[in-house]
């Protein structure tokens, strides 16, 4: 069929057009024209790019089609925009659409990219177990309802000559003019994306960088099996200042690059640091979440010391922020012991980044008080030195007296303590003067009382100031 005579029926007939199996020769140019029929085109071979840009339509049904590619910049769309179970040997270049249903691809093949940057779409983007060899682009877009890329495969596939700049990110133009779309080595790009529903990429293989941030999501993201494929000293997924509901995210095992998490804001969390991907690092600085959560199909959780290993082995930095907002989300549970424990180890990480002496000082008010999460124990040191001290002080016989007649009746237990405790005067340690293998265990007795002293101060301000906060 004559692609100029279907324009002009599109253009001036009314009803529906519906056309299976047919062959469009020549350019279907639509450019800026008011179509108010509803099209089906089915199984149809399309020779040359259908042209959209500005069009106006009811609907659009391009299922089983074999099409060039498709070229629509500020289309509108009053219904559903479908490309399903087609092969499209170019771009499906939507920028700027208005679309009132969903723009559907499910079970496509588009050797180019599919651009929905700017662009209103009312219903969804849908890209089930699609194959987009040249990368999805959706910043600054408005989705209505849900992205679905289930089961889809997305990015720099079947080309070793594709160019990593990053600059180009977000700039069609300049993947088109290239000829390989999303050859700058991003996968999905979709920075300040706004979406009414939720994000799924349940299995989704994304050969290139994921970049979502900035995007608002009212409901979940799900990245569960999602094999990212970024480089080992670069970004597979950016989720930087990202918000929503619920974020799952459970990479795939081979899967690769850093997965950054900075300043997002989500509701639950459901990850799997058990089964995180070995060559997979998360920057986590920054990030907020109300809770820790399971999906309902999980029969076995992580225990905290699990995720305390997955931190310290995969999280980038050292920062203490990961640890305080993973115990502020334990202790919400009624985890307090549990909390603790995960902001012991936070003291310990830090003084460890201090260097040899912050490491010693730090072991010492680890080994003391617990860094003040561990109270009770200052209080077994102070008995264990007091019951020694004493122990010796009573083996080796009354100390001399400085003044015999004026010195207090010798009790070794009030002469430990006494040694023992800072600005504490019961009289006794400056009645009698040691000498020898007595005066070495005073001075001992001493050393620890002012350690002890010390640790528990520090540890003290902590505490106070976490009540301040």
């Amino acid at each position: 069929m004559d692609a100029a005579l279907l324009a002009g029926l599109l253009r001036d007939g009314g009803g529906r057009l519906d056309l299976r199996g047919g062959r469009i020769c020549g350019s279907l140019d639509l450019t800026g024209m008011r179509v108010a029929m509803p099209v089906r085109l089915r199984d149809c071979a399309v020779e040359m790019p259908l042209l959209l840009d500005h069009a106006d339509l009811v609907s659009l049904d391009l299922g089983g089609c074999v099409l060039a590619g498709v070229r629509g910049g500020g289309v509108r769309v009053a219904g559903d925009l479908v490309i399903r179970d087609a092969g499209v040997g170019g771009d499906v270049d939507l920028l700027s659409a208005r679309v009132g249903g969903v723009v559907e691809l499910d079970r496509s093949r588009v050797d180019g990219g599919v651009f929905v940057q700017r662009s209103e779409i009312g219903g969804g983007v849908h890209l089930r177990d699609a194959v987009v060899a040249r990368g999805l682009r959706m910043a600054g877009a408005r989705i209505g309802v849900n992205v679905d890329l289930s089961r889809a495969r997305v990015g720099i596939i079947g080309d070793p000559r594709a160019i990593r700049d990053p600059r180009a990110i977000g700039d069609p133009g300049a993947a088109r003019g290239s000829g390989a779309a999303g050859g700058f080595g991003a996968a999905i790009t979709g920075g300040g994306v706004t979406v009414g529903g939720a994000v799924f990429g349940h299995d989704l293989v994304a050969e290139g960088e994921i970049h979502l941030v900035g995007a608002q999501v009212t409901g979940a993201i799900t990245l569960q099996n999602t094999t990212l494929c970024g480089p080992d000293d670069g970004y597979a997924l950016l989720l930087i200042e990202a918000q929503a509901r619920l974020l799952t995210l459970r990479p795939a095992p081979d899967s690769t690059g850093t997965v950054s998490l900075r300043d997002a804001r989500v509701g639950r969390l459901v990850d799997d640091p058990v089964n995180w991907p070995r060559r997979c690092r998360i920057e986590l600085d920054g990030l907020t979440y109300e809770r820790l959560s399971r999906r309902s199909e999980d029969t076995v959780g992580w225990s905290v010391r699990q995720r305390l290993a997955w931190m310290g082995r995969f999280v980038v930095g050292v920062a203490p922020g990961p640890y305080d907002q993973l115990a502020a989300a334990l202790a919400r549970d009624g985890r307090e012991q549990d909390a603790r424990r995960v902001l012991v180890v936070r003291e310990r990480r830090r003084y460890r980044a201090a260097g040899w002496a912050g490491a010693v000082w730090g072991a010492v008010q680890e080994a003391g008080i617990g860094f003040g999460y561990r109270p009770v124990r200052a209080l077994l040191w102070l008995l264990l030195v007091v019951a020694g001290s004493t122990g010796w002080f009573a083996w080796s016989g009354p100390l001399r007296a400085v003044k015999a007649d004026e010195a207090p009746t010798w009790d070794p237990l009030l002469y430990s303590v006494d040694v023992l405790v800072p600005l504490l005067d019961l009289g006794h340690d400056k009645a009698f003067d040691p000498v020898g293998a007595d005066k070495a265990v005073m001075l001992a007795v001493m050393a620890a009382g002012w350690i002890l002293a010390t640790t528990v101060i520090a540890g003290a301000g902590r505490a106070l100031g976490r009540d301040g906060r």
